[in-house]
């Protein structure tokens, strides 16, 4: 299937919109050691995003103080059949502080299962060890929005991933610089400015090459900046191949991107047209 058949699939331009808004304001209820769980959560069903939003607005009513039953009646809509609910149910476990209580509560068919049990009472002592997000929770979740931000919305998922792979140790380094860059040149500045991040003392020749490939991927300006600034790293024949094909995604996708803003255009015209009319 290609790029722009994807594009028709159903709530994909939802998704689009949606992504960053429910995984930043995910970020200020979920228990912090689940943060990169939230967004990876939220990524990978972009293209179910109604499952998405349902367990938004469930574990946000919960963390606003609404009483089980009627989270319950966010959760337990029409349109969820009985396996969706169930999913559904497991992920407001994990990601709402209270959540191990409101599956006790409401969720009495799925706890039949003794592994259940045991998975839940898990889960609890998970989530009550996370009051307040550390530094470095801190960091890693600023760093999965601000790469949100600047990559195209088929590339989310890939790039939570990227984060998520390399949070421990010198990894969370490379991601710091690989940020960096990106925001150098999403801004607009020179590719030898941004370079100038990049090419960091502390970087060691294998791991600049990394953070290189993993700038010319996730930048729009990514693959122009790796063979201006860095041509001795882009002549083998496998580098040129890896970055035409990243190149011809861009340009689909910067398309993609283009239809959204001016579908989204035409629809709050519309909206303010009407408005305007009663």
């Amino acid at each position: 299937m290609s790029l722009l058949e994807k594009y028709k699939i159903k709530n994909k331009e939802k998704a689009a919109k949606n992504t960053i808004k429910f995984i930043e304001e995910g970020f200020k209820i979920v228990p912090p050691n689940r943060y990169l769980e939230w967004a990876s959560f939220v990524t990978k069903n972009s293209e179910s995003f109604d499952l998405v939003e349902c367990v938004f607005e469930t574990i946000k009513a919960l963390d606003k103080g609404a009483s089980f039953e009627e989270a319950n009646k966010i959760l337990d809509n029409p349109n969820q059949s009985g396996a969706s609910y169930g999913f559904c149910l497991w992920q407001v476990a994990g990601f709402a502080k209270n959540g191990a209580d409101f599956v006790r509560e409401v969720g009495g068919f799925y706890l039949r299962d003794e592994e259940n049990k045991e998975t839940l009472k898990e889960i609890e002592k998970e989530n009550a060890e996370q009051i307040k997000p550390s530094e470095k929770q801190k960091r890693i979740s600023d760093y999965v929005l601000n790469g949100l931000k600047m990559v195209y919305p088929e590339r989310y998922r890939d790039w939570v991933s990227f984060v998520d792979s390399n949070k421990e140790g010198i990894g969370e380094s490379i991601i710091k610089y690989v940020v960096e860059t990106m925001q150098s040149l999403d801004k607009g500045d020179s590719f030898e400015k941004a370079d100038n991040i990049l090419s960091n003392p502390d970087q060691s020749g294998s791991s600049y090459s990394f953070c290189l490939w993993k700038v010319a991927k996730f930048a729009k300006r990514g693959v122009g900046f790796a063979r201006t600034r860095h041509p001795l790293y882009t002549r083998s024949e496998e580098i040129q191949k890896y970055l035409d094909n990243i190149e011809k995604e861009n340009e689909v996708l910067k398309e993609l991107e283009r239809l959204r803003k001016l579908e989204e255009k035409e629809a709050n015209n519309k909206q303010e047209s009407e408005s305007e009319n009663e």
